[in-house]
């Protein structure tokens, strides 16, 4: 269970951003909005569909991300 206190529903047309300490299920979040992971209960809902129904690719497209840890050569972290 995630601990970062997210909305569990987000507008149609926003974007939003998970923050939270390491180990506060951020990246849990992303593998089941992904499917990269699959819910032991329960559904995840994009827009009223079912995460489970939607294409893997179209699915996919939809959802960005920054990683945690900074491991590209070409961009120096802060």
């Amino acid at each position: 269970q995630s601990t970062l206190g997210c909305p569990r529903k987000v507008l149609a047309g926003t974007r939003t951003s998970l923050g939270g300490p390491w180990g506060s299920g951020k990246s849990s979040i992303l593998k089941l909005l992904t499917r990269l992971h699959d819910p032991d209960a329960g559904r995840v809902l994009i827009d009223g569909a079912d995460v489970s129904k939607v294409a893997l690719k179209s699915l996919r497209q939809a959802v960005s991300f920054i990683p945690q840890v900074c491991t590209s050569p070409t961009i120096t972290p802060f």
